[in-house]
């Protein structure tokens, strides 16, 4: 899940991950901020945490030893979704995130633990900003790694007109509540647009009907 700096991507990753905790064991590992700060957000979106729902803020920039606590971790605790937030800062530890080699390691290493526990991987992913949508909302911005492209079953972009000072569309509608979400890779091969207004979002994921809603509180 891309965006650019400040458009809503950890708010947006905890709703989700806090959504998802209803059914199933959720890590949510962040390396932007501390457990309280981010506890205080779910509080705020949904007023309350999960039980399935676990915030950790505790582990190092990435390195292999980081790589094999985490394993072990989700292994341990049978967590079957792991979200991180962000993943430029989970490369830290191994370079600079100038680096393209570490990159695509880093993509791969999530990969292996992904397919060899049976876990699903969610990354938020901050990229360069998008002015002109539909344009620059492509799988382009995602060259942080061309293994995000190639390995991820789906990429989306998230959009906020608002954040760009846009609070009217063409017909005069207000879209300071209004966040769209580009899927840019999904299992239909094709560029799709759900727009959220009023607090509602329609979700869809391999594992979720697509019908099924997701209220979020994004402004």
């Amino acid at each position: 899940m891309g965006g650019t700096q400040g458009v809503g991507k950890t708010r947006f990753s905890l709703k989700l991950a806090n959504y998802i905790a209803e059914k199933e064991k959720v890590l949510f590992i962040s390396y932007q901020d501390y457990n309280e700060k981010l506890i205080s957000i779910v509080n705020e979106l949904d007023e309350k945490v999960q039980e399935k729902l676990e915030i950790n803020t505790s582990f190092k920039y990435c390195n292999l030893l980081t790589f094999l606590d985490i394993y072990d971790y989700v292994e341990k605790h049978n967590f079957t979704t792991v979200f991180i937030d962000d993943i430029n800062w989970f490369n830290e530890g191994i370079r600079s995130y100038t680096d393209q080699y570490y990159k695509e390691t880093s993509i791969k290493a999530l990969l292996f633990l992904s397919k060899k526990l049976n876990v699903r991987i969610i990354f938020t992913l901050s990229i360069e900003e998008c002015h002109d949508y539909p344009v620059e909302n492509s799988v382009r911005n995602f060259s942080w790694s061309r293994n995000i492209v190639n390995e991820c079953s789906q990429i989306y972009v998230l959009y906020r007109p608002y954040f760009y000072g846009y609070s009217t569309d063409q017909n005069g509608e207000s879209l300071i509540d209004q966040i769209r979400v580009i899927s840019l890779k999904n299992e239909n091969h094709k560029e799709e647009t759900i727009i959220l207004d009023n607090c509602e979002l329609k979700i869809y994921t391999e594992e979720f009907d697509r019908n099924q809603y997701l209220g979020l509180l994004m402004s």
